[in-house]
């Protein structure tokens, strides 16, 4: 009998080695392809791959894993436009080439150059003036300029007429009254502006004051020159601005006005008066009372006027002629002043002082912020000068001013004129008649507008006025009620400062 016998081959481990190595490429071989990206056209640009792989510019092709999904994107440069994909999945957009790696692909992408600039070209005539403006922008012009846009842009034209000119057409590539042109070739457009017939404004200036009427639009500056011909139909404003020690006193000739503004529309030739009003004193003219309303024999708070009881306060005086409310209260008018000295608006929302414009006095506004001017402190009254002390100093130091000066009414005065406040080094305490000429007598609790001067609580101010029949003793007033009484020098006060003129 024979046996059979097995035979059994031995491979090197170095064989086995080198097989194992070659796996990765032998499966990366079986299982990828290649993606290249074609570039046409006449423009230029650059195509990319998301993750990396594909920089066309220069490298225009790459290898992926079979079943990979990415994206090409498209970058026009700076003269060319990015036209569209070839070979990419329907999903593509504009400028983004979504592909799924299931075997060789071809890609294209097209640029084009951009269209060459074409040039629109704008001239004024007319007997008027004005200029033109485009959206988007690059003509802005008069009487004549071009500007070079892309070719098929669309240009809208505003005209733009001056003051004095209306816009009555277009002509050349735009007609009708609104003007847009499509930029397909070289255009030209005119645009016709004509003048207005032209209105006579005169300024006279009245009263024993001096001042400075200008005008917006620009013409009238009087000072020198006093009258200046506008457009018709146009709106003048004159703005009054009275001199040092002068108040400005009011308007005729207006169709509306404020306290300090006058409005003419130029529909003919117009005349206009201002008034100014010299300071001869300390305080030049009164304010009124506040009291806007009448009452009867049995009810309060009427309106004016009431034939059955004729010729009440509310009847008359700036609180019926001036009552508007624009500055102030009633026929009050006021102006903000800054720490520096400047005119603030109406609506400021922060101020040191104000000016009153009736009397010309200006005043300080108290605070709450434990500073100088803090509405909490309080000052015995002290006047070192016998022409104005009455025969008896005061008592100096006595009131409770937190450390801010010496306590009494001297030493505030000095401290508020060394800081300068306002612009201002003359403030002074009032008399008691100016503090008695502040108060608006429609209201208490304080007797105030507070508007205008906030944190002024309803209590006693001293006055600079002594008591003639007791050296001891001066006048106070109450903002609780705006009454008037005497105290002892002694008491500790509130303090307000004034001073006098702009």
């Amino acid at each position: 009998m024979n046996q059979s016998r097995s035979q059994v081959f031995f491979i090197p481990a170095f064989v086995i080695l080198i097989a194992l190595s070659l796996l990765p490429v032998l499966a990366f071989a079986a299982f990828s392809y290649k993606v290249t990206v074609n570039k046409i056209g006449t423009g230029g640009g650059r195509v990319f791959s998301i993750p990396s792989g594909i920089n066309c510019g220069t490298k225009c092709s790459s290898t992926f894993p079979s079943g990979m999904g990415f994206s090409l994107y498209a970058s026009a440069d700076a003269q060319s436009d990015f036209i569209g994909w070839q070979g990419c999945l329907p999903s593509s957009t504009a400028n983004r080439c979504p592909i799924n790696v299931d075997g060789n692909k071809q890609i294209t992408a097209e640029f084009a150059l951009k269209a060459p600039p074409v040039s629109l070209t704008v001239s004024i005539t007319g007997t008027g003036q004005g200029k033109v403006t485009s959206s988007p922008a690059g003509i802005n012009c008069a009487p004549t300029c071009t500007y070079a846009f892309l070719k098929g842009q669309k240009i809208t034209l505003t005209p733009v007429p001056d003051a004095n000119s209306n816009f009555t057409s277009w002509s050349g590539d735009c007609t009708g009254a609104n003007c847009t042109v499509d930029m397909n070739t070289a255009k030209s457009v005119s645009a016709n502006f004509d003048a207005k017939s032209l209105k006579g404004l005169t300024v006279t200036k009245n009263g024993t004051g001096t001042g400075r009427i200008v005008s917006t639009p620009a013409g009238i500056d009087c000072g020198a020159s006093c009258s200046a011909s506008f457009g018709e139909g146009n709106s003048v404003t004159l703005t009054a601005t009275p001199d040092a020690n002068v108040i400005f006193d009011g308007w005729s000739g207006c169709n509306t006005s404020t306290t300090t503004t006058c409005t003419v529309t130029m529909n003919a030739a117009k005349s206009v008066t201002a008034t100014f009003t010299r300071i001869t004193g300390a305080v030049s003219k009164l304010n009124d009372t506040g009291i806007t309303a009448c009452a009867d024999a049995t009810t309060n708070s009427r309106i004016c006027p009431l034939s059955t009881f004729p010729g009440q306060d509310g009847d008359f005086g700036r609180d019926k002629t001036n009552n508007n409310d624009s500055d102030g209260h009633a026929g009050f008018s006021f102006t903000k002043i800054s720490n520096t000295g400047a005119q603030l608006s109406a609506n400021a929302a922060s101020w040191s002082c104000v000016q009153d414009n009736v009397t010309g006095l200006m005043w300080e506004v108290k605070t709450n912020d434990n500073g100088l001017h803090d509405k909490d402190w309080t000052y015995s009254w002290y006047q070192p000068d016998n022409t104005k002390n009455g025969g008896n100093a005061g008592v100096q130091n006595k009131g409770s001013c937190g450390g801010t000066s010496q306590c009494d009414t001297d030493a505030y005065v000095t401290a508020v004129n060394t800081a300068g406040w306002c612009g201002h080094n003359d403030w002074r305490m009032p008399d008691v008649n100016e503090l008695l000429n502040i108060a608006s007598l429609d209201r208490s609790i304080p007797t105030m507008d507070t508007d205008y001067f906030p944190n002024t609580d309803p209590v006693w101010f001293w006055s600079s006025s002594p008591y003639a029949s007791s050296s001891s003793d001066a006048w106070n007033v109450l903002f609780y009620d705006a009454t008037d009484e005497l105290n002892s020098k002694g008491v500790q006060n509130s303090v307000w400062l004034v001073r006098s003129g702009p």
